[in-house]
């Protein structure tokens, strides 16, 4: 598989774990943002609940000297059963469900509130018709000791029970969102270390790891090891490239073979020409004492001449194994050695080639 494919496969999964984890996370807030709101406002809904009881303990004990009520007095009481209307009417805000128990408490509540009124308002014309002393001034009063003043309380602490059940199911439900939330930011942490250690393992293995080793190969390649294998096994634009280097090589190792064979092929011809050319020296001295020898009338010396004869021999001797020497095999062997003994030889032989260049 091609790197770029791996890596776009790599990053698609990345893009998918980061998308679910924000996808959760966001979740976890929405409901978070509920439980604490909803809670805000059963806790704000507690609050009016203790403020409607008392301004109804209140509003009772000044019915009990309903009889000598003046107007600051009947203003001050039917003003603070509006203001449990406007409390009551506040707790309906926010309950949309029409099976929402908590809305049927506070219905229940503001009927007793009306009726309160109603009664206070029914004793009040009474005293204004008859007076102080009128008999059916008591009936209202009864009638809220006995029934209203009860009913209301009775629904002040159904309501207030409920909504002290419902702020533990919404603190239970913040918490559980809270714990949901800590668990999300924890798997995302951990989840982002384990994807940057595999992300390093995955590069290095398909990148890094790859180009260290086509770098060692081209570092071989230029320092004259040719035709050396790279280990990369991968079918990847990393892998083909190596191929292509090792497919090089061999092409610059046969290159270099046949420039070898071209240049020993030139050597072993400038050679052969030398040694045709000492050889020919040679045999002219042997040819012109032999000659030499058969026209004289015994005045030279026939020693000398032989001698002379048998140098020349020994000379185009000695060409003849330097010549087959030249043209073996050469194995080479390093070690240590002393060029002061070899450097005269070394130039003596050469030198017929320094001086023709």
């Amino acid at each position: 598989m091609l790197i770029k494919t791996r890596l776009q496969l790599l990053f698609a999964f990345l893009v998918i774990v980061f998308l679910s984890t924000g996808g959760l996370m966001i979740g976890a807030l929405q409901d978070l943002e509920i439980a604490v709101t909803e809670g805000s406002s059963g806790r704000l809904r507690l609050i009016q609940s203790g403020q409607i009881r008392d301004q109804i303990l209140s509003a009772s004990a000044e019915v009990e000297d309903l009889a000598n009520w003046n107007a600051e007095d009947r203003s001050q009481f039917f003003g603070l059963l509006e203001s449990c209307k406007e409390t009551i009417q506040e707790m309906r805000l926010g309950l949309t469900g029409e099976n929402d128990p908590l809305k049927g408490t506070i219905e229940s509540l503001s009927r007793p509130v009306t009726d309160f009124g109603r009664a206070v308002t029914r004793a009040l014309r009474y005293l204004d018709e008859e007076g102080p002393a009128s008999r059916r001034l008591n009936l209202p009063r009864n009638w809220l000791k006995t029934r209203l003043i009860p009913e209301i309380t009775e629904s002040l602490q159904e309501l207030e029970q409920q909504l002290q059940s419902r702020l533990a199911i919404l603190d239970k439900l913040a918490v559980a969102n809270y714990q949901r939330i800590k668990l999300v930011f924890l798997g995302t942490g951990l989840s982002l270390i384990l994807l940057g250690i595999v992300f390093f393992y995955l590069v290095r293995r398909w990148i890094v790891t790859p180009l260290e080793l086509l770098s060692a190969a081209t570092r071989e390649i230029s320092s004259g090891k040719y035709g050396e294998t790279i280990s990369i096994a991968s079918e990847s634009e990393i892998g083909q490239l190596a191929r292509d280097v090792e497919s090089m090589s061999e092409e610059i190792s046969r290159a270099q073979s046949q420039l070898v064979d071209r240049e020993r092929l030139a050597a072993v011809g400038e050679m052969t020409a030398t040694i045709a050319h000492n050889i020919r020296n040679p045999l002219g001295s042997i040819r012109a004492l032999a000659q030499g020898r058969l026209r004289s009338e015994g005045g030279s010396d026939p020693d000398m001449s032989m001698k002379t004869i048998l140098e020349t021999v020994d000379r185009a001797d000695r060409w003849l194994k330097d010549l087959l020497k030249g043209l073996k095999p050469i194995q080479l062997t390093y070690g240590e050695a002393q060029l002061d003994s070899r450097l005269p030889a070394l130039c003596e032989a050469v030198s017929g080639y320094a001086d023709k260049r």
